[in-house]
């Protein structure tokens, strides 16, 4: 009975280690995202003041994840990683439990970007895997253990692997962009005449609110959708994104957005002194390169005085998406997005000229092709060495 049951607990450990593994790695390519999602649960449990541990704590997490995922489908010391892998599962179990009873709006972050569940699905998504935990690891004395040097040393060299991963992503923009904001994306940009007739629809906690472009809430509001009365007559058709933006006067301007080669700045967060003075330099090349720059932050007023001229207000929470990086910038041409650059690769003045004189389409293509290929290439380095 032993013996036939040891191919179904074997089943059972991979598919709880490829949930493991895909849901890490998703995370664990976009540190700040992960740590948004531990922020949120922060907020949820009343603890911000943990706040400034939020990153750290997110990419940590989806590196265990993720390692686990790995050991799971390898069967590498099968008994620790059971134990670990139900207490993961008991502790995500308990949190979701209590998100399904208070209902907050919040989103559970299992997937990352890629994928968003209800608080619901989360636990239906829980609970397989709590009976998939059953199958697979009790009871634990039945659990054999079976050394292998190989794929003991393919472990080590996974998880080698995924502390550069890791720190690669911490210092650069996820490899996959799954957000509103992705290259691909096309600004949906309200006529000037329209404006009176323009929605936007902000919350705060519990409480939603419509504004208009002539009374904007302040920064403890976050930005949801855009909504219009005889849309069709203000939007071109579409599936496109909103980026409303307000000038220094509070005037909504994202019309200015939509027209040529614009470089967006993104600043979500303080910068040094030393940071700032980077950013002018680079606002400064891209212009003279004929870009149309801007620089968004939550609040344009707030601008060094060298940048106030590019300074553009939007939502913190429409930042981060646009652009992951503090400082980083976007580059779009007639209202598409078309790349991005972390604050580091931020290009200098002859890589501002050899982009604006690159073909569009084929620069978009290539940035999509080159996130794609890091981060698949990562998956299979992976599995090949699973599989040694």
């Amino acid at each position: 009975m032993n013996n036939t049951r040891q191919p179904l607990r074997r089943v059972c450990a991979v598919l709880i280690g490829i949930v493991f593994f895909a849901a890490g790695l998703l995370k664990l390519q976009d540190p700040v995202g992960a740590g948004l999602v531990v922020k949120e649960y922060f907020s949820f449990f009343h603890v911000s003041f943990l706040d400034v541990l939020s990153k750290p704590l997110g990419t940590l997490m989806a590196f265990v994840e993720t390692v686990c995922g790995f050991m799971l489908m390898a069967g590498v010391a099968r008994k620790a990683t059971a134990m670990l892998t139900m207490a993961l599962t008991a502790f995500f179990t308990l949190i979701t439990i209590l998100l399904v009873i208070f209902n907050p709006v919040m989103d559970c972050g299992c997937f990352g970007e890629a994928v968003h569940l209800s608080h619901v699905q989360t636990l239906i998504k829980n609970i397989v895997i709590c009976a998939l935990c059953a199958a697979a690891f009790l009871p634990l004395g039945k659990i054999s253990e079976r050394p292998d040097a190989v794929r003991t040393l393919a472990t080590i060299a996974v998880v080698i692997a995924l502390a550069f991963f890791g720190v690669w992503s911490w210092l650069r923009l996820p490899s996959v962009d799954f957000m509103a904001f992705k290259p691909g994306a096309i600004l949906r940009v309200a006529s000037e005449d329209a404006s009176s007739d323009t929605l936007f629809i902000y919350t705060r906690g519990s409480q939603e609110g419509a504004f208009t472009s002539n009374r904007m809430p302040d920064s403890t509001w976050t930005y949801q959708r855009l909504e219009a009365s005889g849309a069709d007559e203000y939007f071109a058709g579409g599936d496109r994104v909103d980026l409303p933006v307000r000038n220094i006067d509070g005037d909504y301007c994202d019309v200015q957005l939509a027209y040529g080669n614009v470089a967006l700045f993104s600043v979500y967060d303080d910068m040094s002194t030393d940071k700032w003075m980077e950013l002018s330099d680079a606002v400064a090349e891209a212009s003279a390169a004929d870009f149309t720059c801007f620089v968004l932050m939550p609040d344009a007023e707030l601008a060094p005085m060298d940048l106030s001229d590019y300074a553009l207000s939007a939502d913190r929470k429409t930042i981060l998406m646009l652009n992951r990086s503090n400082g980083g910038a976007t580059w779009l041409r007639d209202g598409v997005v078309i790349r991005k650059w972390a604050s580091s690769q931020i290009p200098d003045m002859d890589g501002w000229f050899k982009t604006i004189e690159k073909d569009a389409d084929a620069a978009r293509m290539d940035y999509i092709r080159n996130g794609r290929l890091r981060l698949e290439g990562f998956a299979l380095y992976s599995m090949l060495l699973m599989i040694l």
